[in-house]
């Protein structure tokens, strides 16, 4: 079984990473959204694993209730970061016929009556096209879009953090630690009997 959460656990640090590098799976659009997510991503899960691997002599000696109810809050925790990303994300990066926009969280300005003259994210892109409304969000200046992303980086990163904690801490609170094992040391085996050739 330890073996199980173990490999669930290594699993979920480096193979959401690795798919967001490839696909950009959730990322913002952009090119550079998919590797800075995908990195931060398998950044923070070798992280978690080399953290639960450091402590996992005093995980040992935790109760195993304890460590259940720390995995359920962390599965949990999981749970709800997911449903705070789709709002986010639903919210910020929005598709329509004539193209996608990545607004930030709070609109000001241009955008923000377009938006309100259009009635939604959506209808501005297909009131204004989306030329329009990305040269408005542009005219925001970086700032309101840069927190938009470094929240939803956090926000994203949490997901699977989260995930590999929550099956790392019971296959680590399990894990015999190879440091726990007595060394292995070649004796010579017993003494011939006295007189033996």
């Amino acid at each position: 079984m330890k073996a199980l959460f173990l490999a669930v656990s290594a699993a979920f640090a480096a193979i959401p990473g690795v798919t967001v590098l490839i696909s950009g799976l959730g990322t913002p659009p952009g090119s550079g959204y998919k590797l800075l997510f995908g990195g931060v991503i398998e950044a923070f899960g070798a992280l978690a694993i080399i953290i639960l691997l450091v402590n996992s002599g005093k995980l040992r000696r935790f109760s195993q209730r304890k460590v259940t109810k720390a995995a359920i809050l962390l599965g949990a925790l999981c749970f709800a970061l997911v449903v705070v990303y789709v709002l986010l994300f639903r919210h910020t990066v929005v598709e329509q016929a004539r193209g996608t926009a990545y607004y930030p969280l709070w609109l000001n300005g241009d955008v923000s009556r377009m938006v309100e003259r259009a009635g939604s994210r959506e209808s501005a892109i297909a009131r204004y096209g989306i030329g329009g409304v990305k040269e408005a969000i542009d005219k925001m200046g970086s700032l309101p879009l840069t927190l938009t992303s470094a929240l939803l980086l956090l926000v994203y990163q949490g997901i699977f953090t989260s995930l590999t904690l929550a099956f790392g801490l019971p296959g680590f609170h399990l894990r015999k630690s190879p440091l726990d094992q007595p060394a292995e040391v070649n004796s010579p085996g017993p003494a011939p009997p006295a007189g033996a050739p």
